[in-house]
């Protein structure tokens, strides 16, 4: 059993590592080194434990666990991250799967001794049955049987997308049918934003109030200049491209031609976890700001610290203008700890401690105070000295997952719109439009979450933006917003 598991784990890692040339496959190998120690355990436990069926049990749940876990990340990956799991499952099938194992074996092999044929036969499909769980638990755990009865109950529950609520008090305005990514931005120097449809050949500018066709400019950088990553910039009266981070992505700025004018990485080892432009001291010209795993920090349009705020692997997660009531602020979130506030000019504003259930979400402006937007199983909203302001429970199975405030043409309050998401797999997400008063105006069931975006208008309002399969615009119509 222990050579049947080490052929597997270096087998399955020769594989990974062949088209990684000779210094990466050297890398991968003395990585696969450590994926042996269950089985160098395996073997020592069988030169001194006597009891073959312990010892057996032991073997083959870690054979069963092993193959899972390496169908998962070689066959069917679930992510980008899923050949993370390599680093934790040697440790993970030694100290769970081991002694596991040995325990059922022990039971098992008191049931055989037994020599009752109907206990036998039982005790047998059991451990062939519980031995399927694990390899298709760990392997497709969305085809594990209990996964499958929730995803099948969530399902109906909810039923086919449509809107639920609200429909007699807003509309639909589609944009764009194509696929594109999409950007609100202020990218013509003057006041209000603009909405860029954006591909690998250029981006299409719209404008924010009639959404009329502005321009078409090109995009180089032969097809690779355009990811998840980047977004568009006005910088000294000139269109760039940003590339803002995430994971190992460069954090930099680029010509719309391709050529790079400036990248920041302060640590070679590790690339910085965003670069956001923003104006947020409202001077009319574009500043940045980047996180990385020890600072915050603020540059000017050349890549230039102007500050720098020391933070322990605090990520950037939301900007907000300065307004006539409120600094602006730069908020940064040390997982499950804290979220830190400063103002455009470093000076720090707040710690709020949150837990590792609180994802934030972004900046909610409202009538004389802004508040930080919490998400998770409720929707909280926070001023800077914790205390919440609004606070709202999300359907059950449900996890809000983006959140923004929005002033509607039209409405004089301003409204929260929410996204929630069903579990991975289900394949539906819910759309929810929340008054002041906390009463759902809008409320919609979708077939994939979209990404909320909001462009600001010359004259102060904003529109609500689902960029998606395609890019729609939601807003209320004429005669509710008049009521």
């Amino acid at each position: 059993m222990a050579t049947a598991g080490a052929t597997l784990v270096l087998g399955t890692t020769l594989l990974a590592g062949s088209d990684s040339g000779a210094a990466g496959l050297v890398f991968v190998m003395s990585f696969g080194l450590w994926a042996l120690l269950p089985y160098v355990l395996l073997l020592i436990a069988g030169r001194f434990v006597s009891n073959l069926w312990v010892v057996g049990g032991a073997g083959v749940l870690a054979l069963a666990a092993e193959c899972g876990i390496r169908a998962a990340v070689f066959l069917f990956p679930r992510g980008s991250t899923a050949a993370l799991a390599l680093i934790v499952s040697p440790a993970w099938i030694a100290a769970i799967a081991l002694p596991a194992g040995a325990g059922a074996g022990y039971v098992l092999g008191r049931v055989w001794r037994t020599r009752r044929p109907i206990a036998r036969g039982m005790a047998a499909a059991l451990g062939v049955a519980t031995l399927a769980l694990v390899v298709l638990g760990l392997a497709r755990p969305d085809l594990f049987p209990t996964a499958v009865l929730k995803r099948r109950q969530i399902l109906e529950r909810l039923g086919l997308p449509r809107v639920v609520r609200g429909a007699e008090g807003f509309e639909t305005l589609l944009l764009s049918e194509r696929a594109a990514w999409h950007v609100s931005a202020e990218l013509d120097g003057r006041p209000g934003d603009e909405i860029a449809i954006v591909d690998h050949e250029g981006a299409e500018i719209l404008g924010s109030l009639a959404f009329e066709r502005q321009a078409r400019v090109a995009l180089g950088g032969q097809g690779r200049l355009w990811n998840w990553f980047s977004t568009l910039a006005r910088v000294d009266g000139s269109l760039v491209v940003v590339q803002t981070g995430g994971g190992y992505s460069e954090t930099e700025l680029r010509q719309l031609d391709g050529g790079r004018l400036w990248s920041y990485r302060p640590n070679p080892e590790l690339a910085p976890s965003a670069l956001r432009p923003a104006d947020l001291d409202a001077d009319g010209s574009v500043e940045f700001y980047a996180s990385w795993d020890r600072a915050l920090v603020r540059l000017d349009t050349k890549g230039r610290e102007v500050w720098s705020r020391p933070t322990r692997v605090a990520s950037l997660v939301a900007l907000a203008p300065r307004t006539p009531d409120s600094p602006a602020w730069v908020v940064a979130h040390e997982y499950g700890r804290r979220l830190g506030v400063w103002d455009e000019a470093g000076r720090p504003l707040a710690e709020i401690p949150v837990t590792q259930r609180e994802l934030p979400l972004g900046i909610g402006d409202f009538p004389r105070e802004r508040g930080l937007l919490l998400g998770g199983p409720a929707l909280r909203v926070v001023g800077l000295d914790g205390r919440p302001k609004f606070e709202r429970a999300i359907e059950e199975d449900l996890t809000l997952v983006q959140a923004l405030s929005l002033r509607a043409r039209g409405v004089e309050a301003p409204l929260l719109a929410a996204l929630a998401t069903a579990p991975r797999d289900v394949g539906r997400a819910r759309l929810f439009i929340i008054d002041a008063a906390g009463e759902v105006r809008y409320d919609e069931i979708l077939a994939a979450a979209p990404r909320l975006l909001k462009a600001a208008r010359q004259d102060g309002t904003e529109c609500l933006l689902l960029s998606g399969n395609g890019l729609r615009v939601l807003r209320p119509r004429a005669a509710s917003a008049r009521r």
